[in-house]
């Protein structure tokens, strides 16, 4: 009574499965005295003498679970529009500076994808001679000084070397590596 007609035949169908002998685990969406709630409901054939002889659901409120869910997608969504749609070049890289995420901007500066460029080190950007002390630089960061902010030559795909200033910051983890 308390599930919503269009929902009948799913649950029906749902029991019929159980009492085939299928274990269930499933999420639904109602409305019930006119909220939106999001339920778990894990369904089990209850056996006696190797028959189903009758199913036990149990169900369980993640409303609170969906909707923060939710929250973080669209929370995604938003900060990734933001960083693909800047004009400067954003990065993430491993402390060996494999990159690990590059936005559009990094894309089209040096002519290429994300996927080509996801895995390569950055550091074979750089004019050769600036590479030694940009490492040693950031091999420096640390919790108490996390950011550097550098001019350094880097090489374009046609060869030309240009000069760019770039803002490194650290991120560490709860034990500072």
């Amino acid at each position: 009574e308390s599930l919503p007609k269009a929902m009948h035949a799913i649950w029906r169908e749902r029991y019929k499965k159980v009492f085939a002998g299928e274990i269930l685990t499933f999420e639904d969406k109602l409305e019930l005295e006119g909220q939106i709630i999001y339920i778990e409901v894990s369904a089990r054939p209850v056996y006696v003498e190797g028959k189903v002889i009758d199913a036990s659901f149990f169900g369980r409120n993640i409303t609170e679970k969906k909707l923060a869910e939710d929250k973080l997608r669209r929370n995604e969504q938003f900060l990734s529009s933001i960083v693909q749609t800047q004009e400067e070049m954003i990065c993430r890289f491993l402390p060996d500076t494999t990159l690990t995420f590059v936005n559009k901007a990094y894309c089209d500066t040096y002519q290429t994808t994300e996927e080509k460029l996801i895995g390569k080190q950055f550091m074979d950007l750089v004019q050769p001679e600036d590479r030694g002390w940009l490492s040693s630089k950031l091999a420096s960061l640390n919790p108490n000084t996390p950011s550097i902010s550098y001019e350094l030559r880097t090489i374009l795909p046609n060869g030309q070397v240009c000069w760019q200033e770039w803002t490194y910051t650290a991120i560490f983890n709860e034990i500072n590596e």
